[in-house]
């Protein structure tokens, strides 16, 4: 369904190797997903909800057909937009890797150290599109008998499928002796 979800985690870990060694381990991240209509962003959504009366047009017809509200709104009712257009899905995940080497020397030198550290962050990013149009029509009319006299103001066009995935990998190393 439509929806927005957001997950971070984070830890830092120092192990104590010897009486002169630490090595630390960092990790921090996040993951986010967002699901929102097809055809339309949830600003949209919300826009074409504001502009619509209770009484403006039915959900459905009697007849099983799905109503179109204006242009304006893109010819979609809320309703059908979130029904019946399909789904985008952006996903995104940053997620960030650290180790760290630090060594006191003065077993060498008095107040010598060293320290090394590598780290690599990785992004990705996943967007997905299913989209569908049914036909949307207009109630003019009503028959003699009370029946809808209706006029199909869009086709329907058929399911498309687009999807989109890029990747970006940092790498970084630094090392100081003081």
């Amino acid at each position: 369904g439509i929806g927005f979800k957001k997950y971070t985690y984070r830890s830092n870990i120092d192990m104590n190797l010897t009486k002169t060694t630490v090595l630390g381990f960092l990790t921090d991240g996040e993951y986010t997903s967002r699901t929102e209509p097809s055809n339309a962003s949830t600003d949209e959504l919300w826009y074409a909800q504001a502009r619509l009366t209770p009484v403006a047009i039915p959900k459905m017809y009697s007849t099983g057909h799905i109503p179109a509200m204006d242009e304006n709104a893109g010819g979609f009712s809320p309703w059908a937009m979130l029904n019946y257009t399909g789904l985008k899905t952006y996903e995104y995940s940053n997620n960030n890797y650290s180790l760290t080497l630090n060594q006191d020397l003065s077993f060498i030198t008095k107040g010598l150290t060293f320290r090394a550290q590598g780290s690599m962050r990785m992004q990705t990013w996943m967007n997905e599109r299913r989209f569908i149009r049914p036909a949307l029509w207009r109630a003019v009319d009503r028959t003699l008998d009370g029946e809808l006299i209706l006029t199909r103001l869009r086709d329907k066009e058929s399911v498309q499928y687009t999807s989109e995935q890029n990747q970006r990998k940092t790498l970084h190393f630094e090392s100081t002796i003081n």
